[in-house]
């Protein structure tokens, strides 16, 4: 009876065992697709940190370019702005001239303003076509035509 109680005791024993050793066989696979998982999320993670850093850099030129970018938009709307009051005045300035032109000029002189249609000065047939200058009383100026009539 000793025997078969310690036959079946050790049967008992080994089946545990067994299970033990399916059991810890087990869990060494376990840890092993563990540690493989936590290598793979290390190795991302060092991916991924680098894209991050990456980014970031990208993220700070960009602020950078919009600050450079934002500083020559407000210039150059000053500049603008700028541009603008020396127009107006320019403009305002040109038609104070207009008008101060325009007071200037009589009624008169503003209706021969602009194309009027003329006709050309007739030619007079009744004048000499030399001038009288005798009366300055000098010998080349004398009419040889002229004669005393008196």
């Amino acid at each position: 009876k000793n025997t078969d109680s310690l036959n079946s005791k050790i049967k008992e024993l080994k089946s545990k065992l067994s299970d033990s050793n399916n059991y810890w066989y087990s869990f060494k696979l376990g840890v092993a697709q563990l540690e493989e998982r936590l290598n793979e999320y290390k190795d991302r993670e060092e991916k991924y940190i680098v894209k991050i850093r990456t980014l970031e850099m990208y993220r700070a030129s960009d602020l950078d370019n919009i600050k450079i970018l934002t500083n020559e938009l407000e210039t150059l709307k000053e500049e603008k702005d700028v541009v603008d009051r020396k127009l107006a005045r320019l403009l305002k300035s040109s038609k104070d001239l207009k008008n101060i032109i325009e007071s200037q000029r009589s009624k008169k002189v503003n209706e021969g303003v602009g194309y009027n249609a003329v006709p050309p000065p007739a030619a007079d047939p009744y004048l000499s076509p030399k001038k009288d200058l005798s009366w300055t009383g000098l010998s080349e100026f004398v009419d040889d035509i002229v004669t005393d009539y008196s």
